[in-house]
Formats: C-alpha cells, structure tokens, sequence
C-alpha cells in the first residue's frame, strides 16, 4: 500500500498555502485532487486550477460570532485566499478543545488518515516522520515561502527550523512567537480628550492617567463605576488584549523563559530581580485601585 505524503504545519496556515500545496514541481497534494497546477515561484503565486487543501483545525464554536452566513469554513479569511491563492479550504475535521484535538491526531496517524495540513506538537511530528507520513518541505520553503515569514525564521538563527529538520529535511513548519511578543495597552482617546491628558509613555503616567479615569467620570454617567486598568487572566497560557504584559515589559520582566544575564549566563527569567521589581509594581497599582479587584 502507498502511504499517501501530506503535509503537517505547525503554524497557522494563511500565508503559507501555496507552500503547502504544493511539492516544488507545482502537483497538487489535494486529497481529492491530483490535477497538475503550475504556478511561478513566487509565495503568492495564484493556481491556474483550484486547489483543495483539507485541514484539521480546533477552534471553540461555543461563542463563535461571524458575520450572517459565515462558517468556520466558509468566511472572509477564506475567500480571500480562494481569490489570492484559488486555494479553496475545507474542514477535513474540526474539535472543540485540544485534548479532543490531540487525540483526533493521534488517531489519525495510527490509521494514517491525515488531512493534507495540520497543527501537531513536537511528539506527533517525530512519529509523523518516524513513520514517514508527511512531505519533505526543504524545497518548497525554498522556493515558496516568502521574505516576510523567512525573516521570523531567521531571526532564531537555526534555533526553530533545526526542531522540524530530520536528517536534513525540513518536515514542518514550526510556530513562533513574534505575534504573542507585541502585547500592547489599549487606551480609549475619547477619554483622554475629555480630561485633557496625553497618552502615557511611561508606567508612572500609565498610573496617573488610570487615576485620573476612574475619579474625573470620563464617561460622564455622574457614577464611580469607570475601572482604570482591566486585566483578564489567560487560563490557555496565551497572551490575552486584557494582558499585564506591556507592564512587565516596562520592566524587563518575562515570564517562564530561559534568557542570557549581562554577563551571559543562562538564567531563568520568572526568578531576576526585574520579575521582583515588576510584581511589586502591580501590587502597587491593585492596591490603589488602579487594577480591578
């Protein structure tokens, strides 16, 4: 029995499905579509014919709001890239959370019924390769994968690329975080116009401004009911709008990450000194009110 190629991504798949569909002669690995489309070699490049690409995807429909008629098949980050791309996505499967989704994988892999692209953590590729089930990318990231997403890459040096490469071949595309590191603070404008303030630069003017929101009434209902500084926890261990992580950043400070010292040693960056400094500051500002009990 030939064991059918496909290939398995670690990162979300917008930019990158012309890369994903194809193998760098331009055939399409489609499930259901072995029609030869050629395309330049250009990351944008758009199919002459339409290319199918099945995915897997978990995604929390409980409280999904779209646009009347939408699906998480069928929306407008789809039909952009049918347009771009005349890649047309479908939803080879789909969970509600990422046990379920983990063991859909694991499923998959022993019956060796994979969608064409799908998001797998380190163990699930090893076995992916180990059973040799999924596509060598080496040249289809060569030749595919654009400018922009190579600088993210480049910018780990070969610290990320090297965790998807066996014997080497590169079999995935692995995730970053160069979206979870730009967390910002939100401040409402119409506010500070009201109050004649300027937009914080600092964490001490961060403070005076949230101050001042929560005692001038600056959505005039003549009620002290106006919180100045709103933070949501991340119970998934993501970065959420509602983050305390500009404030931490203000400091120095990082959680959960192994970083070099002055002096370069390797030190853990949860325990420095700029943590300690950080959190005192944010008890500060619970204690003034400022954060929301």
């Amino acid at each position: 029995m030939n064991k059918r190629k496909v290939i398995s991504v670690l990162v979300a798949l917008t930019v990158l499905f012309s890369a994903a569909c194809s193998n760098g002669k331009g055939e399409s690995e489609s499930s259901n579509s072995n029609t030869e489309s050629t395309i330049p070699k250009d990351p944008l490049g758009k199919y002459e014919q339409t290319v199918t690409l099945n995915i897997a995807k978990n995604y929390d429909t409980k409280n999904l709001q779209l646009p009347d008629g939408d699906t998480l098949e069928n929306n407008g980050f789809s039909r952009y890239v049918k347009e771009k791309l005349n890649v047309e996505v479908k939803l080879a499967w789909q969970t509600e959370n990422m046990d379920a989704y983990n063991q859909k994988v694991g499923v998959a892999i022993s019956s060796q019924d994979l969608p064409d692209a799908f998001i797998v953590n380190e163990q699930q590729l090893k076995n992916l390769v180990k059973a040799d089930l999924i596509a060598d990318l080496t040249d289809v990231y060569k030749d595919f994968v654009g400018p922009l997403v190579k600088g993210y890459y480049d910018s780990y040096e070969d610290r990320l690329l090297s965790r998807a490469t066996f014997d080497g071949k590169l079999y995935a595309l692995p995730d970053t975080q160069i979206a979870g590191q730009h967390t910002m603070t939100w401040i409402r404008q119409d506010w500070l116009d009201k109050l004649k303030l300027k937009a914080p630069t600092t964490v001490a003017e961060l403070e005076a401004v949230a101050k001042a929101f929560i005692e001038q009434d600056p959505d005039g209902n003549s009620k002290p009911d106006t919180i100045g500084f709103t933070t949501i926890p991340s119970l998934t261990g993501w970065n959420t709008t509602h983050s305390l992580d500009p404030i931490f950043g203000a400091f120095n400070a990082y959680k959960g990450q192994f970083l070099k010292d002055a002096s370069g040693d390797v030190v853990y960056s949860s325990t420095l000194p700029e943590m300690k400094t950080a959190l005192a500051e944010i008890q500060k500002m619970y204690k003034m009110g400022i954060i929301d009990k």
